[in-house]
């Protein structure tokens, strides 16, 4: 037989085997990981993609000569290196951008955090005086001038009228004799 032929039948065999034991490999895992198969999935595309452009670049550098096949090849590799290293750079631009804006994100966030802690204390600081100027028998609604807050209450405001009556316990106040 022909020396070409044995060349032939050993790339098939070998073929052959590849796929049976990557087969063998899978079905023996009993809980296949997802990234493994992915990984194994990828690897043999990858693989046969390859060979396939191998075989079909042999053939065309025999056909169009070896020096300006090779030529042609080079300048194509370089093109598409050159094209992949853009956008892998735009890429990590766009990354760096995004990373910098959810640092600035993250100190806005706590900054607010900070913000709303000194508001909880104002504002807890705020109820105890209010309390404690209602147990030493000020007016429940006072206007707390030094602290810029100012809250109404007394004549002509329904709502203060409705509370005080509450805080009297209901008790209606007997008219004064006259």
């Amino acid at each position: 037989m022909d020396s070409q032929v044995w060349v032939a039948l050993a790339l098939s065999l070998v073929g052959g085997f590849s796929t049976s034991l990557g087969a063998l490999f899978v079905i023996l895992n009993q809980a296949p990981n997802l990234k493994m198969l992915g990984l194994l999935q990828g690897f043999a595309a990858g693989l046969m993609l390859s060979i396939s452009f191998f075989d079909l670049a042999h053939n065309a550098i025999n056909s169009i000569g070896f020096l300006k096949g090779n030529l042609w090849a080079c300048v194509e590799s370089m093109t598409a290196v050159t094209n992949l290293s853009n956008r892998l750079q735009s890429r990590t631009n766009e990354v760096q951008h995004l990373n910098s804006q959810l640092a600035l994100l993250q100190r806005m966030y706590k900054d607010a955090r900070a913000e709303i802690s000194v508001l909880r204390a104002e504002n807890k600081e705020l109820k105890r005086k209010a309390t404690v100027m209602f147990r030493l028998g000020g007016p429940p609604y006072a206007a707390v001038e030094e602290q810029g807050v100012n809250v109404l209450g007394g004549v002509g405001n329904p709502e203060a009228t409705s509370s005080r009556a509450v805080q009297d316990g209901g008790k209606k106040k007997r008219p004064a004799a006259e």
